[in-house]
């Protein structure tokens, strides 16, 4: 197997595929590394991430939101910097496996041209702006023990580039974020949904043998279809933890309802 980049935006279950692309390789990999899914659906960082840890260590820069300095700063990562001595202790023989929050054509045929490196690409349809939004906010803002600047500087700052002066006034002056009001919540959904629908809109790269396509709907309705796609990508055959994994993934996946009464 290649070392693998998993490309999507945020809340389009980047990091579950990269969980999945470790249960291929290693049945065993989440009681290895002692590692459950918790009960909002999280994956973040269950794949590992050399990618992230060498940025955070070695770059100052911000590769968010996606531009193409961000661009730059991973191509040469993932070029010139031996990642592996970045993941974990067990997996340093490993390929590489990382998430990456970009999707633009010319940013996944910059990274194909990298050799050893494959890239899956998960697409958003406009149908599923909402709930790519939801698993966003419940999985990295609505969290127990969130930190309240990064909620407040993220959140605020959308809800006044979308016009909810009201709800970015209210947002400004809270402590926690207990009994935030749902007509809150909801227009802080409504920026989160109409930022995601305007990036399903952005079109495929051309095909390429290093690259998978697929559909974040299909993650979450087509289970079969995933795991086929991915394990002919790979070359690995499916195994009952990972099926189990996939199981239990969907069954914590938030709704509607859990993310405004969250």
């Amino acid at each position: 197997m290649n070392n693998i980049l998993v490309c999507a935006d945020g809340g389009a279950a980047s990091n579950f595929i990269a969980t999945l692309l470790r249960l291929f390789k290693n049945p065993n990999y989440l009681q290895d590394f002692n590692l459950t899914l918790p009960d909002n659906g999280c994956c973040d960082y269950m794949g590992s991430a050399a990618l992230g840890e060498y940025l955070k260590q070695n770059i100052k820069t911000s590769i968010s939101p996606e531009s193409d300095q961000g661009a730059d700063i991973v191509y040469n990562a993932l070029a010139h910097v031996d990642l592996k001595k970045y993941s974990w202790e067990g997996l340093v023989d490993e390929p590489t496996v990382d998430i990456l929050h970009y999707v633009k054509p010319a940013h996944i045929d910059r990274f194909l041209t990298i050799d050893k490196l494959s890239v899956i690409l998960i697409k958003t349809k406009e149908s599923d702006s909402e709930r790519v939004a939801i698993n966003k906010l419940t999985k990295n803002y609505f969290v127990k023990n969130p930190d309240m600047d990064r909620f407040k500087a993220h959140i605020v700052q959308q809800l006044i580039w979308n016009k909810f002066y009201a709800s970015a006034e209210y947002i400004k002056n809270i402590a926690n974020l207990n009994n935030i009001p749902q007509q809150v919540k909801k227009d802080i959904l409504a920026c989160w949904s109409g930022h995601i629908r305007s990036r399903s809109v952005i079109p495929n790269p051309e095909p390429h043998e290093k690259l998978l396509t697929i559909q974040f709907d299909d993650i979450m309705n087509n289970k079969n279809l995933i795991i086929d796609q991915i394990g002919k990508f790979i070359g690995c055959s499916s195994n009952d933890n990972l099926l189990q994994f996939y199981n239990e993934y969907l069954s914590k996946q938030p709704t509607m309802e859990s993310y405004l009464n969250c």
